[in-house]
């Protein structure tokens, strides 16, 4: 009887479409024309996952492992990059190195990165219009480019922009936009070309991504009066608006969700289409959706 339980907890660990709960994750990129499927990274499980809507899960999401270590050669996956057409970059900080994938998660090419320019294992990746290429240390706060045809090259780092703490990187356009987890969170603008860099700060805010239409969604931790909550601003065309039109009495609050009151710190987030609903990565937490809270706070 040992054994048969035995041998039903083994299968049902192994089925990637029957685990109801979600596990730690750290990227979170919506698949184009993926049905509402969801590309992410667990790198403390150094995999590459896909998740999918699934109505009989308990969190309505079901899992299935894309990429892995050994012969997939993965150790630490942190950004991951799905808007290369055809392709899908994953930065592996475990390897240090920048690996390239298929549609069908099969590892095309590893471009090892350079360690010459205080990379001691870059977490967070995006990609230009241009198909410029964009990464950032979280440890040493350094932010390197690669533009087509050339080699790796520090964008922003002590000496250029002052100390960094890279919590969230994303690119709009040409427009590189990363979110500075000092003392008071600021938002940093630059170009991917360099120069221009601009800060603004903005207390409360945790993590960033892409919206449509050029905008970027700003996810802000509200602790004013009782229990905090999460609050979802978007910047339209901030990939054409000058940062000293950014102000957040003027962002257009898309809505505000319970949840803030966790003491984990956010990794990323996903908005869900059609939904209002957020997927959120939490750090060692397992990811979970929530819920836009009903009534608007005062």
């Amino acid at each position: 009887m040992v054994r048969l339980l035995l041998h039903l907890v083994i299968l049902l660990l192994a089925s990637p479409d029957t685990r109801a709960l979600l596990p730690e994750l750290f990227s979170l990129e919506a698949l184009e024309g993926g049905g509402g499927r969801v590309l992410a990274t667990a790198p403390r499980m150094g995999r590459v996952v896909v998740l999918k809507p699934d109505s009989t899960s308990v969190e309505g999401w079901s899992w299935r492992v894309v990429a892995d270590g050994g012969a997939r050669a993965l150790e630490r996956p942190g950004e991951v990059d799905s808007r290369g057409g055809l392709e899908v970059l994953v930065l592996d900080a475990g390897r240090h190195c920048l690996v390239q994938c298929n549609r069908d998660f099969l590892p095309l090419a590893w471009e090892p990165l350079p360690g010459t320019l205080d990379l001691k294992g870059p977490d967070f990746l995006a990609m230009s219009l241009s198909r410029t290429l964009v990464a950032a240390d979280g440890r040493t706060g350094t932010v390197v480019v690669r533009r087509p045809g050339e080699g790796w090259r520090v964008l922003l780092d002590y000496a250029l922009a002052g100390a960094l703490r890279p919590r969230a990187l994303e690119v709009l356009g040409e427009r590189v936009f990363l979110l500075d987890a000092g003392s008071t969170p600021a938002l940093v603008v630059c170009g991917t070309e360099g120069g221009a860099y601009q800060r603004v700060e903005l207390p409360g805010l945790v993590s960033l991504h892409r919206g449509e239409e050029g905008s970027l969604l700003l996810l802000f931790q509200v602790k004013e009066a009782g229990a905090p909550w999460l609050e979802l601003r978007a910047w339209p065309e901030a990939h054409v608006r000058p940062l000293e039109d950014l102000h957040l009495a003027h962002l257009p609050l898309l809505a505000r969700y319970e949840g803030g009151n966790t003491s984990a710190s956010v990794r990323d987030f996903l908005l869900l289409p059609g939904q209002g609903k957020l997927l959120v990565a939490w750090e060692g937490q397992a990811a979970r959706v929530v819920q836009p809270m009903p009534d608007p706070l005062p």
